[in-house]
């Protein structure tokens, strides 16, 4: 479509192309400046529009590099051969933590083969100690049992001694020597004039013999 300038000029009413016109220009000269734009404004109207065709330009670039920077890092991770270093890494890694931990296990192990070590080494010492401390104890004793031992025999002997003389005071053969005399009525002894009677035969036992005597009367 063909726009359409009403411009009649100095006229200070209205016609009627101004109405059915586009648009109303006072004067031809001012349709004319209407009809073409303005070259420094054409130039700065376009000018503006270059410098946000350039940003618009600048920002989608700079966006679609973003994005192309994403996916190609998304693309790195997820490549095979980075997946592999991964995995790789991952596997150095875990096998790096078993060797930490069997260390680890094997630290508390020797400490405790070590303590045990100790543990004996303190026990024997103290078991050494207890039975040198035994042998002591026990040589001491054996010597207070056999001084205790010495002086129970010693004792023993003496009152043995003793009872032995008491026993042979009172020994028959002491007695005869002393002047006494054992009478034997048969097999008996006769210990009481209540037991013999006129014509009863008796053995009399002396310190150098025996005699056969007869009992002649009673008193």
């Amino acid at each position: 479509k063909i726009p359409v300038i009403s411009a009649v000029g100095h006229e200070i009413d209205f016609s009627i192309s101004d109405f059915v016109a586009d648009l109303r220009a006072p004067t031809p000269s001012a349709a004319a400046e209407i009809a073409v734009p303005n070259k420094d404004d054409l130039m700065s109207y376009l000018g503006s529009m270059q410098q946000r065709l350039s940003l618009s330009a600048k920002n989608r670039l700079s966006g679609d590099a973003h994005r192309l920077s994403e996916l190609t890092l998304k693309l790195s991770r997820y490549h095979p051969q980075r997946l592999w270093q991964d995995y790789q890494q991952r596997f150095d890694m875990a096998e790096m933590a078993l060797k930490n931990i069997k260390h680890l296990i094997r630290e508390p192990q020797t400490a405790f083969q070590k303590a045990q070590h100790s543990l004996i080494s303190i026990a024997e010492i103290k078991i050494r100690g207890k039975l040198d401390r035994g042998q002591d104890s026990m040589h001491n004793l054996a010597q207070q049992l056999s001084t205790l031992g010495q002086n129970t025999l010693f004792k023993y002997n003496m009152e043995l001694k003793a009872k032995a003389g008491m026993l042979a005071q009172l020994s028959p053969e002491t007695m005869l020597n002393k002047g006494w005399a054992l009478a034997m009525k048969g097999n008996r002894v006769v210990r009481s004039i209540k037991d013999l009677k006129a014509g009863d035969m008796l053995s009399l036992q002396l310190s150098d013999g025996s005699k056969q005597v007869e009992v002649t009367k009673d008193k």
